[in-house]
């Protein structure tokens, strides 16, 4: 009898509604298994806020992980990582960038430190990330552009970052530029196209800036010491970092090329 196997696997299966066909396409023995990934706990914050979250892709994403994960430590042979010290509305920053790359649509103190926070761990895509968030919302209004960033909020990322952490230099460079401009807080060509009620809105805004700025600086805080420098060793009116197109304030690699389209 001549043999009649067939030698493609697609020719096998000849009727996939014989159930004494051996290749039928139901037969779950033609599927190849795979392990669940495994988890590790993450607990964040004062209140332990747990996380289970997929090893591999905290080995991937963040360098913190990778040595807590791959060395033979404590975390590793626990499959438990403990965080007191950090917010879990970072963390959640942190959490989803991984999974989905993206920070998110409406920045806030939430990127502010989950930026510190990636500092921290060096995620450097995920730090130029925040700061292209932080930056995109003043594209469109640039009227608002000027108080992209607070004097507290330059406080408060001065007091928990290095020297050469790059939304450091951004927040200063912003604070700087919106004091360049302290003689005329109300731009002419712009400010004249608002409605009455923008006009109320931006003056408010403008008044709370300046009792802002007038609070960190009876606070004797060091940033102001910086800011002053930064404004008596230049000669000339900087532009507003909010506004900046392309790879500004950006992490990267040597030879790296940025990907980034802020």
């Amino acid at each position: 009898m001549a043999d009649v196997t067939p030698t493609n696997p697609s020719q096998a299966r000849n009727d996939p509604d014989d159930p004494d066909d051996p290749d039928d396409s139901d037969d779950p023995s033609r599927y190849e298994i795979f392990p669940p990934p495994e988890l590790i706990t993450v607990n964040v914050g004062r209140d332990k806020v747990v996380y289970s979250l997929n090893r591999d892709w905290l080995v991937y994403k963040c360098p913190f992980f990778e040595k807590c994960l791959r060395s033979g430590m404590k975390e590793e042979q626990e499959k438990t990582v403990n965080l007191p010290e950090e917010l879990p509305e970072a963390f959640d920053k942190l959490v989803g960038w991984m999974y989905t790359g993206t920070v998110g649509a409406t920045p806030g103190w939430d990127c502010i430190n989950a930026y510190l926070l990636a500092d921290k761990f060096c995620m450097h895509d995920l730090q130029s990330s925040i700061l292209d968030a932080l930056r995109n919302p003043y594209r469109t209004n640039a009227t608002y552009a000027t108080y992209a960033i607070w004097p507290k909020t330059l406080d408060h990322v001065w007091q928990r970052s290095m020297e050469n952490c790059e939304l450091r230099k951004f927040c200063l460079d912003n604070v700087y530029s919106t004091l360049s401009y302290l003689y005329d807080w109300t731009p002419s060509n712009t400010y004249a196209k608002l409605t009455t009620q923008d006009k109320k809105k931006f003056d408010n805004l403008k008044a709370d800036y300046k009792n802002e700025l007038d609070e960190l600086i009876q606070s004797g805080s060091p940033v102001m010491n910086a800011l002053f420098w930064k404004m008596a060793n230049s000669n000339t009116v900087p532009p507003n970092p909010a506004l900046l197109l392309g790879c500004f304030y950006h992490i990267h690699k040597d030879g790296e090329k940025c990907m980034s389209s802020g």
